[in-house]
């Protein structure tokens, strides 16, 4: 076969992938998983917010422009 190794390698991500995917859903925790510490949460939820409230912000402003110049001007 051509591409042995790739497909072997492919193969060999895809059972892992699986294995995790199911002890998950059975509850069973995994031994990758990520230990979040005590203020990493809240973190995570003010950087989001950083970054996508001003995205949302400019987006709606670009709509509110075009609804104006269409309909207004």
């Amino acid at each position: 076969m051509m591409f042995r190794r790739s497909i072997e390698r492919a193969l060999a991500f895809l059972k892992e992938w699986r294995a995790k995917r199911d002890a998950e859903r059975h509850g069973i925790p995994y031994e990758d998983d990520m230990h979040l510490e005590k203020g990493d949460r809240r973190a995570m939820l003010i950087s989001a917010f950083l970054v996508l409230i001003p995205a949302v912000i400019l987006v709606l402003g670009i709509m509110v422009l075009v609804v104006w110049l269409f309909f207004f001007r």
